[in-house]
């Protein structure tokens, strides 16, 4: 797996600004692909930061980058809690949560709404977002916004540059993964 997907489709968790992002990549390897997130679950897990694959098919993995400490917290708020309860989610448990996410990816022809949860986005959007059905937004940007754009245009432009500057101190070498990646 190309460093460089991490870098573009990361940036804002690996920064530490956001809970979790994903990505597809290519799944030609299985084998190599878990010993991937298995070295990199060993190198970074004191930097507080996880990575599995959330659905794997036979040419494409959809891996998720996250921060467990802050998924758990972001998923034990009251209107994640109510979305996640409402469809039969063990809300108590984090780790039991990924694992249905997995199988609702995994069984399921239409991707999952309740996803934001898991990026973290606000509860209030993923609930719009599921009572709209993915129509009627205040404003688009990383996810679609039901709440409060001007909060949510502040996450945006933070994240866009977070990226452009693990970009750019990617690209010109300046630095190496452990060190792009901040600890919780």
């Amino acid at each position: 797996m190309k460093v460089d997907y991490l870098i573009q489709h990361c940036s804002p968790t690996l920064a530490n600004l956001k809970t979790a992002n994903m990505f597809t990549c290519d799944a030609d390897d299985p084998e190599f692909l878990d010993k991937y997130v298995k070295s990199f679950n060993q190198s970074f897990y004191h930097k507080g930061i996880k990575m599995t694959i959330l659905r794997l098919s036979k040419q494409r993995a959809l891996c998720y980058i996250y921060r467990p400490s802050r998924l758990q917290c972001d998923l034990q708020c009251p209107i994640a809690r109510d979305i996640l309860e409402d469809l039969a989610y063990p809300v108590n448990s984090t780790a039991a949560c990924l694992v249905c996410i997995k199988q609702r990816l995994k069984n399921k022809k239409e991707f999952p709404h309740e996803i934001g949860l898991f990026l973290g986005y606000p509860p209030e959007d993923v609930a719009g977002f599921i009572v709209n059905k993915a129509r009627n937004e205040k404003y688009l940007g990383t996810w679609k916004v039901y709440s409060d754009v001007e909060a949510a245009q502040k996450c945006f432009a933070s994240f866009k540059n977070c990226r452009k500057e693990y970009e750019r101190a990617w690209f010109e070498g300046k630095c190496n993964l452990d060190e792009l990646i901040v600890a919780s």
